[in-house]
């Protein structure tokens, strides 16, 4: 990780933009090539207002774990987090029940849920060991175009610098302002709703089971998180109508609990306690493209998804790891020529659409409570525990394998 003395003009072969989980995670896996990769994200490392690395939590798929650990990242998280052994989707007031199981995938867990804050100390423990030039707090103000490479002018603090690129990665958030500047056309989704999330502590242990509940109000999600002084906790997301996200938000705890219950029932016995509480708007903007000339984008900046069924970071991982292997691949050569684009977008553009349909329909289909469709959802549910290849293919999503293929040398994207 570098000092603040920054050059007034610089120039790398990679210049991401955004330090959040996907561009930390993009960083450290090319920290051993040959390229000279700098980093310019917009909040210090440990800075409360880093939206990555708040108190909300992430669930890394299976297969987001072997893609970190082919690229030299996992090692350093199996350490962190509440392995996922089973996972419980079902309807209120509904027969249908799927369940998922690390003991029948043949795998040691499904998924790991880990809280932001623990991956975000785990990274920037990485960094100060790493190589990487990461340039915070760094304030992109512009973005140049060119042939050969892009000019990007960005401040610390009262300090102007300008670096050239020869690949530009824009990777800060669904509202990125870089996607923008590169002239990249969004489409968005607002499904009217919103998502409450908090920590909530309970009686019963969760044996390290998630829960998706799909109620009258919207999708509820219980994560499994570690024990916090040994009292076991988990990970809350419960989708709701703005205004009853709102008033869920603004309720003294105990309003709180006994409505969460009411909802949710008693598979993990008395909600006991709830941590700070916080409310996101649930929705879906989607590039129509992730590469043009010497740019890529990736994680959020690509898609970001509703939290339905948990797919956004593992989507963008495999953005990340995809990305990797065709810049490894290339090595030696220009990182931002046309035939590294666009094959990082020919690559990507199928899991894309994919996971978008998945999560789109998901979010559409079990916030809806139209009598049809929620006699739709109990049978689905059923189906899909007894026919085998409609719950595989839930599997195997949930899991992030659907969108996993092997690789140039040997590694999975």
């Amino acid at each position: 990780m570098s000092n603040s003395n920054y050059p007034a003009i610089d120039q790398a072969d990679i210049v991401i933009v955004g330090g959040g989980l996907v561009g930390a995670t993009l960083a450290l896996a090319l920290n051993d090539s040959d390229y000279k990769v700098v980093v310019l994200e917009a909040f210090s490392f440990g800075d409360a207002g880093q939206p990555s690395f708040d108190d909300r939590s992430v669930a890394i798929a299976y297969g987001s774990s072997l893609l970190l650990r082919d690229m030299g990242l996992w090692s350093n998280l199996t350490s962190l987090g509440q392995p996922i052994e089973e996972i419980r989707i079902s309807e209120r007031g509904r027969l249908g029940l799927t369940r998922m199981s690390a003991a029948e995938e043949g795998v040691v867990e499904l998924g790991r849920v880990i809280e932001n804050r623990l991956l975000g100390e785990c990274f920037a423990e990485q960094m100060s060991a790493s190589s990487v030039d990461w340039r915070a707090p760094a304030v992109v103000e512009a973005v140049t175009q060119g042939e050969t490479s892009h000019s990007i002018d960005y401040r610390v603090g009262q300090r102007k610098h300008r670096l050239e690129a020869r690949l530009l990665v824009a990777a800060d958030g669904a509202q990125s302002s870089t996607r923008e500047a590169l002239g990249l056309q969004t489409e968005q989704t607002d499904y009217g709703l919103s998502a409450v999330i908090a920590n909530v502590e309970h009686q019963l242990p969760h044996r390290g089971q998630a829960f998706e509940r799909f109620t009258k109000t919207g999708p509820l999600a219980f994560l499994p998180l570690t024990d916090f002084g040994g009292r076991p906790r988990s990970s809350l997301v419960w989708t709701l109508q703005h205004d009853e996200a709102q008033d869920w938000l603004a309720c003294d705890e105990t309003t709180f609990l006994q409505g969460l219950g009411e909802a949710f029932g008693q598979r993990l016995g008395r909600l006991q306690k709830v941590g700070q509480r916080a409310v996101y708007p649930v929705s879906l903007t989607q590039s129509k493209h992730c590469a043009t000339r010497r740019a890529v984008v990736l994680g959020n900046a690509a898609q970001a998804l509703n939290p339905v069924a948990g797919q956004g970071f593992n989507l963008g991982l495999r953005d990340v790891a995809t990305l990797v292997d065709v810049l490894l691949s290339a090595q030696g050569g220009d990182p931002g020529a046309d035939s590294v684009t666009q094959e990082y977008q020919r690559l990507r553009q199928p899991d894309r659409r994919a996971t978008i349909r998945f999560t789109d329909g998901l979010i559409r289909l079990f916030s809806n409570d139209i009598a049809p469709l929620s006699h739709a959802r109990a049978g689905g549910l059923l189906l899909a525990d007894v026919l085998e290849p409609l719950r595989q293919r839930l599997v195997r999503q949930g899991m992030g394998l659907r969108g996993r293929r092997r690789l140039r040398g040997g590694r999975y994207g």
